[in-house]
């Protein structure tokens, strides 16, 4: 397989035309292997395409020929690092429904905090987007709750609750 790649119009690219190919056995293929090198915010080059450990924010990335270090594109729209969600509160919640002897089990209903983007769990079992667990049996239960949307930020578990 192959491609044509012009590259940039600017005089740093010299206006060369470089032909690729993935087959490096191709004897057609003069030029250099298009081997490309990235760069974050016009920081060092890198023959990898992961940026770990990015700080919070806005940030651009540039690409250059390994071989014709002086051409570099142009930097891409801006790359947007999310801050860290914070940890969502410690849930309060109350009994609703008390065993009895015709009903063995409790109810305990989360009351804080609420929305779409919290899920709850129950003495560490599986976590649900609904604030009602039903079925309890008799004793202390603790709860947690976590974020929908980043399952690992779970907040310190309630205080028990009994049932």
């Amino acid at each position: 397989m192959q491609y044509r790649s012009t590259g940039s119009t600017d005089s740093k690219c010299y206006g060369t035309t470089y032909l690729c190919s993935t087959d490096r056995n191709n004897s057609s293929n003069s030029t250099a292997w298009c081997t490309y090198e990235y760069s974050v915010d016009l920081g060092a080059y890198q023959a990898g395409v992961t940026f770990a450990g990015l700080s919070v924010g806005n940030h651009t990335l540039t690409a250059r020929l390994a071989a014709s270090t002086t051409c570099i594109s142009a930097a891409s729209a801006a790359l947007t690092v999310n801050a860290v969600p914070a940890v969502p509160a410690v849930p309060t919640a109350s009994v609703t429904v008390q065993p009895t002897c015709a009903v063995p089990t409790g109810t305990i209903v989360v009351t804080a905090p609420l929305g779409a983007q919290y899920e709850y769990s129950v003495d560490l079992g599986a976590y649900q987007a609904g604030v009602t667990f039903a079925g309890l049996s008799v004793g202390n239960h603790t709860l947690t709750t976590r974020l929908a949307a980043s399952t690992t930020c779970i907040s310190a578990a309630s205080a028990a609750l009994n049932s």
